[in-house]
């Protein structure tokens, strides 16, 4: 099962997420239809996908309920660019947009993402204005320019560990992740034995490969340190858009607009990016909703 593991070292100054994520990988590669791309010097959208999703459950988890995360990649090469929402409750939705024309020429000391910019939005509760963190893409690597931000834009020594691995057929084996933090306080004899820790860790993916239970990865992370489960949480693909929702955004056309669909396009059709759902709304439920607006605004 895909689930996220959240825990804290004895000592109370180093936290860790361990992540398990394969059946939610394999559910995001099948609907939006991605598939390994068939020059090979292309990196794989799925495993492009499938990390940053990762990565923004990661982020989720130290979130409260009722916050949200927003990952947004900018890539200069394939990769172009990739969107994940991730809320705390352990659901997650996101897509990825790959170049289909010409790509730029391609740095072979850069990872897939060569060049660009790593964006995190933070809502959180109570507050109008969401936190809005930005940095330049170092490494082309998300996990690498994912703890470059950590650290450069919110201050917090961090290691974070990102895998998707593939079957010989192209399907999603295993996927998973891991999120390292050091609290306010922690020894530099804590800090460089965590950091000894995760380097012995020489393959992420195949350790994932080898045992899907994130309890695992954290016995490796914290080794010989006592730690301590804070919370055990079950992960989806999920996406919030609905036809209510759609409803409430063609309102806010107005009746003239509204009634150019109708006259136009009998009806209307919505395309989520998020999900690659598609929902009609037929010329009858147009007329409906101007029916609706006519009732409001008497």
């Amino acid at each position: 099962m895909d689930k996220w593991i959240k825990c804290i070292a004895k000592g109370g100054n180093v936290m860790a997420t361990a992540i398990t994520a394969k059946t939610l990988i394999d559910e995001a590669q099948k609907r939006h239809a991605l598939a390994h791309p068939t020059n090979k010097s292309h990196p794989s959208p799925v495993q492009a996908l499938g990390e940053s999703l990762i990565a923004g459950l990661l982020l989720s988890s130290n979130c409260k309920a009722g916050e949200r995360i927003s990952l947004s990649v900018k890539g200069e090469g394939f990769l172009k660019h990739v969107l994940v929402d991730a809320l705390p409750d352990g659901s997650v939705r996101g897509f990825l947009i790959s170049r289909a024309a010409e790509v730029p020429p391609v740095d072979s000391t850069l990872g897939p993402w060569q060049k660009g910019l790593l964006s995190v939005v933070r809502l959180k509760l109570g507050e109008k204005e969401p936190y809005v963190g930005t940095v330049p893409i170092v490494t082309g690597h998300l996990a690498k320019d994912l703890t470059f931000y950590l650290l450069q834009s919110e201050q917090i020594p961090a290691a974070v560990g990102l895998a998707v691995n593939f079957d010989r057929s192209g399907k999603v084996e295993s996927a998973g992740g891991f999120l390292v933090q050091v609290v306010p306080g922690a020894s530099k004899k804590e800090i460089a034995r965590i950091e000894q820790n995760i380097n012995k860790l020489q393959s992420l993916a195949r350790e994932i490969a080898k045992n899907s239970d994130p309890t695992v990865l954290l016995g490796q992370i914290f080794d010989d340190m006592t730690f301590i489960i804070l919370d055990e949480k079950p992960l989806r693909f999920e996406c919030s858009w609905s036809k209510e929702r759609i409803v409430r955004a063609l309102m806010l056309l107005g009746k003239d607009e509204l009634r150019d669909m109708m006259s136009q396009d009998h009806g209307a059709k919505v395309h989520c990016d998020f999900c690659s759902k598609l929902f009609d709304i037929s010329e009858s439920e147009l007329d409906q909703i101007i029916k609706q607006l006519g009732a409001k605004a008497e």
